[in-house]
């Protein structure tokens, strides 16, 4: 049971990380991703409070299944992110800054903000 966040130092390369079904960890540190700028794809379970996300230019899919947070930190600038999930995310109360160019296949990530 994963109950500390895993240390990425050294992961500079990592393009695929997946902390979902981690239930004992219970929130993600500030600046935790802050190394990982390589990463393509990114999949958490947990509560995010990082503006890190903001400097993984080259991420592609973000995906937060499930997840308590309650808002999601600015998404303008990684201009490859083309999937965002935010499947029962109950507690999301506000979308900031999602780029033009993100969008579900479902439907538009601008339909989620009105």
């Amino acid at each position: 049971m994963l109950t500390k966040s895993p240390n990425l130092t050294g992961l500079r390369n990592l393009k695929d990380f997946d902390l979902s079904g981690c239930e004992a960890l219970s929130e993600i540190p500030d600046n935790y991703f802050q190394s990982l700028i390589l990463l393509q794809k990114l999949k958490l379970s947990v509560q995010i409070q990082d503006s890190s996300l903001e400097r993984m230019t080259r991420l592609q899919k973000l995906n937060l299944p499930e997840t308590q947070i309650n808002f999601l930190p600015s998404l303008h600038k990684p201009s490859n992110l083309h999937a965002l999930v935010l499947r029962n995310c109950k507690n999301l109360k506000h979308l900031t800054e999602v780029g033009d160019h993100c969008v579900r296949r479902q439907r538009p990530i601008k339909s989620f903000m009105s």
